[in-house]
């Protein structure tokens, strides 16, 4: 599924999601260290 379809790309443009661009697919968004420590802790 492409992330147009899903408005990821739109929100990228758009200035709504702070990312990091590594490359033309891959970017990386900053999370905050109560919600890994709750992923990570589920297991």
């Amino acid at each position: 599924m492409p992330n147009e379809s899903c408005g990821v790309a739109k929100d990228h443009i758009d200035g709504k999601r702070e990312t990091t661009r590594h490359d033309r697919f891959f970017r990386t968004e900053k999370l905050e260290r109560g919600t890994v420590m709750k992923a990570i802790q589920k297991k």
